[in-house]
């Protein structure tokens, strides 16, 4: 098992690396010039506000809606699975054999991340698909509730899979003193 996990480990690792790359250094930077410098909602982790979101819609270009709408959410359709998949088979693999299902626990940790992703995608959708004086308040707090949760489980999820990789290496780092 160890070495199918590793290998899954490695492979979505690998995989969400490479979509992130995509996003941050190509996708959210061309949506970010098509809303006139305005950061995309996905880049915003403590959220929005009606106003903010009204802003963003109204300076976003129909090309840089059309793209965030497409070619944005297509790659947000992998990142979150990978990046999930990642980090729950880094936990099992991290995590000491002794601590049972708590290992499958801590696993699971994962597993939010990809339905509050999916969920802002989905919400911030609707919003793309409003003009920017069509939104609503509850839209905008719907989306906005939706990034901020993600924000919070990923950096839950990548603090746990950091700190298995921190006692990993110190428990080698002690054996090998």
């Amino acid at each position: 098992m160890s070495n199918r996990l590793a290998w899954i480990f490695w492979l979505s690792l690998g995989a969400a690396l490479a979509v992130y790359a995509v996003m941050v250094l190509w996708s959210l930077p061309y949506i970010q010039r098509e809303a006139g410098g305005l950061r995309p909602f996905d880049l915003r982790p403590g959220g929005y506000s009606l106003a903010d979101a009204a802003a963003f819609l109204g300076k976003l270009s129909e090309p840089g809606r059309n793209f965030y709408l497409n070619v944005q959410h297509w790659l947000d359709v992998f990142y979150p699975a990978l990046l999930a998949l990642a980090l729950a088979s880094g936990m099992l693999m991290l995590a000491p054999p002794s601590w049972g299902a708590g290992r499958w626990l801590l696993a699971a940790l994962a597993l939010p991340c990809i339905f509050f992703d999916y969920a802002e995608n989905r919400y911030v959708a609707a919003l793309l698909q409003s003009p920017a004086d069509a939104v609503t308040a509850e839209m905008a707090a719907a989306a906005s509730l939706a990034t901020r949760i993600k924000a919070v489980v990923t950096t839950i999820a990548m603090t746990v899979f950091l700190a298995l990789l921190g006692l990993r290496a110190w428990q080698r780092w002690r054996r090998t003193t």
